[in-house]
């Protein structure tokens, strides 16, 4: 595995840490913090190498996991989130296990090495029904027994207090979320793929079309590994007009993570404030 980001808690903050991950098929990311009050104390972030199997991505991290920072180290708390693309969001009131589980193989196919989650969403009262990984799930709760797995969409979308026309635009390596508000409302969550900066773009303005929502009035909110020279952050621009950064979670990580631009991790840390 490659390792993107490496800030390790400082020697006199290494004790008494929760710890949270984030999971994909692209790799994990970890973030070591503490609560009362809460502070990021450190983070570490890894990419499989391109092209493995689904098989060398698990046995590659079952070796990670083996390894310092976790190798023997207590934590207070361990919560995984997984964040998959395989998510359907269902009103509560017409949530049915069986339903939900029927709409996840309609959408995205059967799987036999996956199994069925669901989670509430507060705002507005729905259910994310979703598929996670069957080997990714044995992994982490043979070495973390009584570990909590979550998913990033549902802390992802009961963190945010939006009011306006709002587009969520979380970026990782190759692939991309999007959460949509209208009017305050939640309307869309949606991972991709991408390839080209065009590909986010179309996302995001097919997003605007459906919804009835002006690229011109509606902002869109980054964070993530983009960069305002880059060109995908270039091509955004090109066709919405109110593009900021978030920035919000700095103010609760230690000096260690300024050395980086404070969107980087912003999503990383909203999903541990979620679990503090």
């Amino acid at each position: 595995m490659n390792n993107l980001f490496k800030i390790l808690p400082a020697a006199e903050a290494a004790t008494g840490l929760h710890l949270l991950a984030e999971a994909d098929e692209t790799g994990i990311a970890f973030v070591f913090f503490r609560t009362s009050p809460f502070i990021a104390e450190g983070m570490l972030w890894y990419q499989y190498e391109r092209d493995q199997t689904d098989t060398a991505k698990l046995n590659a991290l079952e070796t990670l996991l083996r390894e310092e920072p976790f190798n023997g180290r207590p934590f207070l708390s361990v919560t995984l989130c997984f964040n998959g693309k395989e998510t359907v969001l269902i009103p509560k009131k017409y949530y049915d296990a069986s339903g939900a589980a029927a709409m996840l193989d309609l959408h995205y196919g059967e799987e036999k090495n996956a199994s069925i989650s669901s989670e509430k969403i507060n705002k507005p009262e729905a259910i994310l029904a979703y598929k996670i990984d069957s080997g990714l799930s044995a992994i982490w709760t043979s070495r973390f027994p009584g570990s909590s797995i979550r998913h990033s969409s549902a802390l992802q979308i009961n963190h945010f207090s939006i009011t306006d026309n709002v587009l969520v635009c979380i970026v990782s390596p190759g692939n991309c979320k999007i959460i949509v508000y209208k009017n305050g409302l939640l309307q869309l969550e949606q991972k991709f793929d991408y390839m080209v900066p065009a590909d986010v773009v179309y996302h995001l303005l097919n997003a605007c079309t459906q919804f009835e929502m002006s690229p011109e009035e509606v902002t869109v909110l980054l964070s993530g590994l983009i960069e305002s020279s880059s060109s995908l952050y270039k091509e955004i621009y090109k066709y919405f007009m109110h593009v900021k950064f978030d920035e919000a979670a700095t103010e609760n990580a230690s000096e260690a993570f300024m050395q980086y631009p404070p969107h980087y991790f912003s999503n990383l840390i909203h999903l541990a404030t979620q679990c503090a």
